[in-house]
């Protein structure tokens, strides 16, 4: 089983962009889950899909202190109550992490964070790529994926690693689909709040998948 200190905890926490203070936990473990609170945002439930990574996330964040409710009932009250930053945008009865601008353009809520796990074989793929700018600045904008490079990347790793970085492409493409969740990579620096920033990593992650696609 995989081990994290609490310096990791702390970077990889760090890259979401939220501060620490931030953070609450519902429920009791071990079948708890981490949620955040951001001003312009409300209350967002954090999805993290590697196991290992969102129990040890949990147990640094409860050995921190972080704040512990029984369930999402609890959570927007608590925010009017003691006025969080933020609470006079979101109605005490309405869905937890809905923001305000979800109800202006009458979208469905998007109650959860799904960060895009990448492994380093895809990493490195994208990077090869980043020619035009840095994506902590620039995000999905830092990437030229032009075919020709991205089928010389193939031809390097080989047939076996390139059929692999494609099938993890297409787990990708169907995890950034789901509508249901706001789809976030913390190292590409995207996140889908809308349909347009979908779209975007979408078309980011298929036109990788085409030119993988012809190399295996």
């Amino acid at each position: 089983m995989r081990t994290y200190s609490d310096t990791e905890l702390i970077e990889f926490l760090g890259e979401l962009g939220v501060p620490l203070d931030a953070y609450s936990l519902v429920g009791d473990a071990p079948h708890d889950l981490p949620v955040i609170w951001l001003p312009d945002v409300g209350f967002r439930y954090l999805t993290i899909e590697d196991s290992e990574l969102a129990r040890a996330t949990l147990d640094f964040l409860a050995r921190r202190g972080a704040r512990r409710f029984r369930n999402d009932a609890e959570l927007q009250p608590t925010a009017h109550r003691e006025r969080w930053a933020g609470w006079e945008q979101h109605a005490p009865g309405g869905h937890p992490g809905l923001a305000r601008w979800l109800y202006e353009r009458r979208e469905p809520p998007k109650p959860a964070i799904r960060e895009l796990a990448l492994s380093p074989l895809l990493r490195e793929c994208f990077l090869r790529t980043e020619t035009v700018c840095v994506r902590g600045c620039c995000g999905l904008d830092a990437f030229d994926p032009d075919a020709a490079v991205i089928r010389a990347w193939a031809g390097e790793v080989g047939t076996v690693q390139a059929a692999e970085a494609l099938r993890e492409l297409r787990a990708l493409i169907a995890a950034t689909e789901d509508r249901g969740v706001v789809a976030s990579s913390t190292f590409l620096n995207a996140c889908t709040p809308d349909e347009a920033s979908r779209e975007e990593l979408l078309g980011f992650f298929r036109a990788f998948e085409a030119a993988l696609a012809a190399c295996v």
